[in-house]
């Protein structure tokens, strides 16, 4: 008995942490609000200082001419070697030369002339990735210009299909072949916009609810925004303030008034009476 009484002890107190954190977010809201404000204000600024990219993907798959007895499980496995080695010999300097020489319309300024910085603008500009178990290679690649993305894709596929033996050594054996044309996007997609918000979202969420949580004090409030409310009060009571000055000035007005007309009225009547007297 004791021990369900504290388990359901337990839950009652925990109903009630709950509860007052709920009250807790009611009253920080400000607060809440400008760490989100603040979050998606640095996403936005990293974002404008990186260069917006369009993509282009195609697909290659990797065929190997081998005998009917060749065990099926050493195929597969010769097949993940090769499309493995491919996709890692693409971020060599010598491939990007092996593109060069392909004859696509490839501007090599873009890449640069130091050979360290080539190979990291290089990097960054081509993906490629294997399917696991399938002998196809999926060919991503990133560029500022689409006509770029475009041709620096299908020239990395034309080095595949012409070269791919002088890096595996099987030149006679394999064969590759394209089974996705290029398809370039309309609209870039590095930065990933509403990845990168959405993120910011749920980060500046958690960081704001671990703020309130630690910081719960008065003092630590945080108020990017204006208070708008307090803004309106202080109008409220400023025309407040003007109206009744306005009002006392002519409560003011009005004794002053009827003490004129009261002087002016007994000033009359004394002429008058001395009049009657002489």
């Amino acid at each position: 008995m004791t021990k369900i009484t504290l388990h359901y002890k337990k839950i009652f107190n925990d109903y009630m942490e709950l509860k007052d954190f709920v009250k807790l977010i009611k009253r920080k809201k400000q607060t809440i609000v400008s760490i989100l404000v603040l979050f998606l204000f640095l996403t936005s600024v990293a974002m404008i200082f990186q260069p917006f990219k369009y993509e282009a993907k195609s697909q290659v798959l990797i065929l190997q001419h081998h005998g009917a007895t060749m065990d099926p499980y050493v195929a597969s496995k010769s097949n993940e070697y090769i499309s493995t080695l491919l996709s890692r010999v693409v971020y060599s300097s010598s491939f990007l030369n092996d593109v060069y020489e392909t004859g696509f319309n490839i501007d090599k300024s873009y890449f640069g002339d130091n050979p360290t910085k080539k190979i990291k603008t290089w990097e960054k500009t081509a993906s490629v990735k294997t399917v696991r178990d399938s002998g196809i290679l999926m060919i991503n690649v990133y560029h500022k210009d689409r006509s770029q993305a475009e041709q620096i894709n299908r020239a990395i596929s034309n080095v595949f299909q012409q070269k791919h033996g002088t890096y595996h050594g099987r030149e006679n054996d394999v064969t590759i072949r394209i089974i996705d044309e290029p398809i370039v996007s309309k609209w870039p997609v590095k930065p990933n916009v509403i990845l990168n918000f959405s993120l910011a979202i749920i980060i500046g969420l958690l960081v704001s609810l671990s703020y309130i949580y630690l910081f719960p004090e008065e003092e630590f409030n945080l108020n990017l925004l204006p208070k708008r409310k307090k803004r309106v009060d202080n109008i409220v009571k400023n025309v407040n303030l003007s109206e009744n000055k306005d009002e006392l000035k002519n409560n003011n007005s009005f004794p002053q008034k009827s003490l004129e007309n009261s002087n002016n009225s007994i000033k009359y009547s004394v002429n008058g009476d001395i009049s009657n007297v002489f």
